[in-house]
Order: C-alpha cells, then structure tokens, then sequence
C-alpha cells in the first residue's frame, strides 16, 4: 500500500488489528472451525 494512497489509516488499522488477532490466537482459531491449517510465515511473527 503506497504511502500516499488515501486509505492508508484504514489499512493501518486494519493491519493492526488483524495482528493482534493473529497474537492473540483468534486467526488460527477460525483456521481450526474450518479444519484448515493456517499459513506460517516469519514476516507475521517478527511483527508481533
């Protein structure tokens, strides 16, 4: 997302959300209801 695009505090926060999600299990949670595994990948957990 460009720095310059007008959406970028929605993407920010959205970001941001999706992250703390991610922290605090809920992603993998839903990938669990689903029986799906969930993606790995390093980029998410050098961010939290």
């Amino acid at each position: 997302m460009s720095k310059k695009s007008p959406h970028v505090q929605i993407y920010m926060k959205l970001n941001k959300a999706l992250l703390e999600m991610v922290k605090a299990g809920r992603v993998a949670e839903i990938y669990k209801k689903y029986n799906v595994l969930p993606p790995v990948s390093d980029k998410i957990n050098d961010e939290l």
